[in-house]
């Protein structure tokens, strides 16, 4: 889903696409996104200050010595958490995508004061990603999630699915919206996931196939794989969590992971008409004042390729 046209304090600069005019700031980078590419980590240091640009360039399935060191200048990530089961650790973050806009919406209405207030002026860094997470607030659109995965048996570990499990759908949220405009060059996102779907089905982009019938993740112990998967949706506010099969030798696992004990919760963007999006209230980050932010009329926002849900 992208928007076509915002409010004229709202504008941002847009390129062509093949049948629809889609802005940089909002184009899907995939449909429905999901993991993206398997890569490696560096060092220690390198877990918490993001991946960078180097991560989306990696070749899937590259040995976490074989990466290079990332810069945290161009991405950030919420606070970790990890599930473990047997011969397997998994530690989860949401990654922000440098070059790609950030956009959060809340449930209900409030009027933004104090830190939330200030980032709408300041520019985005990883305390505002956290700000934004501890109020409430969740991805619209589409989530990045940083899944780094640690073999911890001998007889060495095989990733075999990531699968979504629904836990909730409804209708999207609509309280607040806040979006933010990123610098930098937009990554290459190879593989998808669309919550959408029945059976949401982790997908590589190149070939549209099945990413595991294809691709295969092996750990020795000690070993680290790090898979970046988008998450987008577009019909509605959906609450999941993943599921990670796995085999340990020959045995046949799974662990599931979730956001700090929660599920993961992503909504789409509401669209109660055609092409028109609406919010108690919106916002456009990086401005010169919170009332600079502010949109004038957000229950009635021109919102390009934008379905009825």
């Amino acid at each position: 889903m992208s928007r076509k046209k915002r409010p004229a304090n709202a504008q941002r600069r847009q390129q062509p696409q093949p049948s629809v005019r889609v802005p940089w700031w909002k184009r899907p980078l995939v449909w429905v996104g999901g993991l993206v590419t398997a890569i490696a980590l560096g060092i220690a240091g390198s877990f918490g200050s993001g991946l960078g640009q180097d991560l989306f360039s990696s070749t899937v399935g590259q040995s976490s010595s074989a990466a290079s060191g990332s810069d945290s200048s161009k991405s950030t990530l919420l606070p970790r958490t990890s599930a473990s089961g047997v011969g397997l650790d998994v530690e989860t973050s949401t990654f922000l995508f440098p070059g790609v806009d950030t956009a959060f919406v809340t449930k209900n209405v409030f009027e933004p004061t104090g830190k939330v207030a200030a980032t709408l002026v300041d520019a985005p860094s990883a305390a505002y990603l956290s700000l934004f997470h501890d109020i409430g607030a969740i991805n619209e659109g589409s989530t990045a999630l940083r899944l780094i995965f640690t073999g911890e048996s001998q007889q060495g570990v095989r990733i075999l699915d990531i699968t979504p499990t629904i836990l909730k759908r409804a209708a999207p949220w609509h309280g607040d919206l806040f979006d933010f405009p990123l610098q930098g060059e937009s990554p290459t996102i190879q593989t998808s996931i669309n919550l959408d779907d029945t059976f949401p089905t982790v997908r590589d982009n190149a070939t549209g196939q099945p990413y595991f019938e294809e691709k295969t993740i092996t750990l020795g112990r000690g070993e680290q794989e790090v898979v970046i998967m988008q998450v987008r949706a577009t019909r509605g506010y959906v609450a999941y969590m993943l599921r990670v099969d796995y085999l340990v030798g020959t045995q046949q696992k799974s662990v599931t992971l979730n956001d700090r004990g929660k599920p993961f919760q992503l909504s789409a963007v509401n669209c109660p008409r055609k092409d028109i999006a609406s919010y108690g209230q919106a916002f456009l980050g990086r401005a010169n004042s919170v009332s600079a932010a502010r949109i004038s009329n957000p229950t009635n926002i021109s919102w390009g390729d934008c379905s009825p849900n």
